[in-house]
């Protein structure tokens, strides 16, 4: 795990913690799922965060997931990797460089 936060960071080779952009409780409505693309919330998320960013910094955003094979390749199709299984929670975190 520190090996991932070093190779986040990018600058010091003794950190051990990252400040991350997380993205919570990311998903549609059911009423409204025929409405809306995963894609244009998506977008309206990343706009928000893009904002955000020139305000507090970051260089990343964070997102956990179910380890459901379409959900997954919708967020790598996006700019997203796997960073780690939460074994915890039961979510696969996912991480994209802002």
């Amino acid at each position: 795990m520190w090996n991932t936060v070093k190779r986040i960071d990018g600058f010091s080779k003794d950190v051990n913690a990252v400040g991350i952009i997380l993205i919570g409780q990311f998903g549609k409505n059911e009423e409204q799922a025929k409405n809306v693309t995963g894609q244009v919330l998506l977008d309206i998320c990343m706009e928000t965060i893009y904002e955000a960013q020139e305000t507090i910094g970051g260089r990343f955003v964070m997102l956990e997931c179910m380890e459901i094979e379409k959900v997954v390749e919708f967020y790598k199709a996006n700019g997203f990797q796997s960073l780690q299984f939460d074994d915890r929670d039961k979510y696969l975190q996912m991480i994209r460089r802002l």
